[in-house]
């Protein structure tokens, strides 16, 4: 039951109409016909939300699912996005925005914070000079009598709730009074299957851009700027806002790399913190994941779960809509030394869904790096009328019913196989975090389209060309755990986690015009040590701190004239041969994909699932593959998710005596390997939406 997919179960009726009866009806089927290991208890926005109607529906649901044997995971909320804690929100925790006034020049000048907004600080400012000038202290009861001159403009910034009654996510103490009026209440009311029937809590697409376009800011926001950076922070506001030349790069890696650190600590570190004294763990996902910033969404993706128990990715309204992210989410597991990576899938893609996607996304999920399953979903009421987002994925689908405990099986036994462990690659890829932050700012449009100025972020689109087309495995790097956590040494660059250590032999950097001197020095010594770089695009232009440009200039040119650095423009036919080149001897080694790989663009779009457009059917479906040793055996992971056969030619390094077993029929089956050059060889027929896992006998 361990690894059985828990599905979001939707309690989408009043609570009158839920009855004990019913709940042991579906729960039982749940478990007998679908093969689903529990259930994650949804309430969908009716009334009643934490009453005592609620929460005795809960503790029968709970007493049902124990007798049962099946696990619970606690939906903290009664809607989506997690924050709005059940319309019950004290204003005192509401999410305040920061917003900007660019009041040009004045004779006389009285200018009144409006009555409902606080007082963050002023700036007068010279769009021609680019100085700034703290006129803070020239407010008095709200109103600002200071001197201004031609030309230049006075920039007011102010904190205002948000419109909409979200929580404060930034704030610790706001968080704190969420937990208590939720997770604690659960806690108090149902202590007794913590740990055992309740081994999670799931948080569900909390986001800044839900706060006035991305613009959430908190009033503790500015003493954190100042102790981690010590600098004045209003003198900083502006660049969120504008280009306020030389100091805007270091400026915004300042103001949102502060943010990024809030929401990480205080709202997922807090929860997380929670959880662990609770004994259960968190789980979850961010909202947009796919998006090419996450400046204005989560702050930073790779490093947002770094306290989480297990990081999570969502997969919603069309085939493949969040494949870019996949890599991100697990990277993150692999840096922080996860053995867990959840991803609810198939929200919304419609009971017109082929059922091929079923598995298609499975297979796909897990071969980069997923191993835990949290279908989307089923409901307590499956009447069509009162479905939100179908398709439902039960017994009671006529559809879809022949298909639900063959996946479910599929999905646990991958996830037997591959939770764990430690994976196995050459490469890493940089996360450009500083060039996200530097080429981010509030006034282009919505936060969630991932627009930047000034700079360019292919990283997620190089990953995918990496993985699909050169079949090429890699880990995502952070600046931050590259600076703290890995050590170069004799060609390799070493991860130091207690399970998850991984070496890699090569770095690949794409658009890091801005960057850290802590990185630049420690590519320089892996470079130094005998590793290799391949660097795309514009590379250590400018500091991510403050007064650094220079030095990080100097250091990047020391590293691009390095032996083993390799330059590029763009990701073309020389890259590619270049890549398959220097990695000759690289871990597993598949040929290159023959099929045009055309990769789509982020759209919010929702699109058919069970009709893919004209223009995206030569992307449809892929090679997948996962290496990695656990209880010290190493295990090869291969899928075709394309809608034919494929031959796959493999060579791993290393030298195994390997078995083959097909999760599909839940059976091994010899498979002819050869040994010669310090390699093992075989190859691979993969039907179509087929997998195999070679495993070290």
């Amino acid at each position: 039951m361990e690894h059985r997919p828990i599905p979001k179960w939707v309690w989408n009726t009043e609570y009158k109409n839920i009855t004990a009866e019913k709940m042991r009806e579906e729960l039982q089927n749940f478990k007998e016909i679908d093969h689903y290991g529990g259930l994650m208890i949804c309430l969908w926005g009716f009334p009643g939300y934490m009453t005592a109607a609620h929460l005795e529906r809960y503790g029968q649901a709970l007493e049902i699912m124990k007798e049962l044997g099946l696990r619970a995971v606690l939906w903290d909320e009664d809607r989506y996005p997690s924050g709005k804690n059940g319309h019950r929100l004290d204003e005192k925790y509401q999410s305040a925005a920061i917003k900007m006034a660019a009041l040009p020049w004045l004779a006389s000048r009285v200018y009144k914070v409006p009555g409902k907004s606080k007082l963050l600080g002023a700036v007068l400012y010279d769009p021609f000079t680019k100085t700034r000038i703290d006129v803070s202290d020239k407010f008095s009861n709200g109103r600002y009598r200071g001197g201004q001159k031609p030309g230049e403009l006075l920039l007011v910034f102010t904190l205002a709730k948000s419109r909409k009654k979200m929580l404060d996510y930034l704030s610790e103490e706001a968080v704190a009074a969420q937990l208590a009026g939720n997770h604690q209440v659960y806690y108090d009311r149902f202590k007794e299957y913590f740990g055992n029937t309740i081994k999670a809590a799931f948080y569900d697409e909390p986001c800044m851009q839900h706060i006035r376009n991305g613009r959430a800011f908190t009033e503790t926001m500015p003493e954190a700027i100042e102790k981690a950076f010590g600098v004045n922070p209003v003198l900083l506001y502006p660049a969120l806002f504008m280009d306020i030349g030389p100091d805007t790069h270091a400026a915004r890696n300042m103001l949102y790399a502060t943010r990024s650190m809030m929401f990480r600590e205080n709202y997922i570190g807090q929860m997380a913190r929670w959880c662990q004294a609770h004994r259960i763990e968190l789980t979850g996902h961010m909202d947009q994941e796919e998006i090419r910033t996450p400046a204005g969404t989560n702050g930073d993706l790779l490093r947002v779960f770094e306290h989480q128990h297990i990081p999570g990715v969502d997969e919603i309204w069309n085939y493949e809509r969040g494949a870019k992210a996949y890599k991100i989410i697990s990277s993150s597991a692999y840096l922080y030394d996860k053995a867990q990576v959840m991803c609810e899938v198939w929200g919304g893609m419609s009971e017109d869904m082929a059922p091929d996607i079923l598995y298609k996304e499975v297979l796909d999920l897990f071969g980069k790096g997923v191993n835990f399953i949290v279908p989307h979903g089923t409901w307590y009421d499956n009447s069509p009328a009162t479905v939100n987002a179908p398709p439902e994925l039960s017994y009671r689908s006529e559809k879809f019913a022949p298909h639900v405990s063959k996946i479910n099986d599929l999905s646990t036994r991958l996830s037997e196989m591959l939770t764990g462990g430690r994976h196995v690659c050459d490469v890493c890829l940089y996360y450009p975090i500083e060039t996200l932050y530097a080429g981010f700012k509030f006034d282009l449009r919505l936060a969630l389209n991932g627009r930047m100025t000034g700079f360019k972020a292919r990283y997620s689109d190089i990953g995918e060309h990496l993985y699909r087309k050169l079949h090429i495995d890699y880990t995502y790097m952070h600046p931050d755990v590259l600076a703290s956590r890995c050590e170069a040494h004799d060609g390799q660059l070493s991860l130091n986690n207690k399970t998850n250590h991984e070496a890699y032999r090569l770095m690949v950097i794409a658009d890091a015009a801005v960057i850290s001197p802590a990185s630049l020095e420690k590519i320089h010594a892996f470079v130094l040590s005998g590793g290799k770089a391949a660097i795309i695009g514009d590379f250590g232009a400018f500091s991510s701190e403050a007064g650094k440009d220079a030095e990080v200039k100097m250091l990047a040119a020391q590293i691009c004239a390095m032996p083993g650095v390799s330059r590029f423009v763009n990701v073309d036919e020389t890259f590619d041969r270049h890549m398959l080149g220097v990695l000759a001897d690289r871990d597993v080694i598949i040929p290159p994909e023959t099929d045009k790989i055309k990769l789509k663009p982020f759209s919010n779009r929702r699109m058919d699932p069970g009709k893919v457009p004209k223009r995206y059917v030569e992307n449809r479906g892929l090679v997948s593959f996962l290496h990695k040793v656990i209880d010290g055996k190493n295990i090869f992971y291969f899928a075709n998710t394309k809608d034919r056969p494929k031959a796959l030619d493999v060579s791993v390094r290393g030298l195994y005596d390997l078995t083959c077993y097909d999760p599909m029929a839940d059976a091994y089956r010899e498979l002819e390997t050869e040994q010669r050059g310090g390699r093992t060889h075989f190859t691979l027929r993969l039907e179509r939406d087929s997998a195999v896992v070679m495993v070290e006998r």
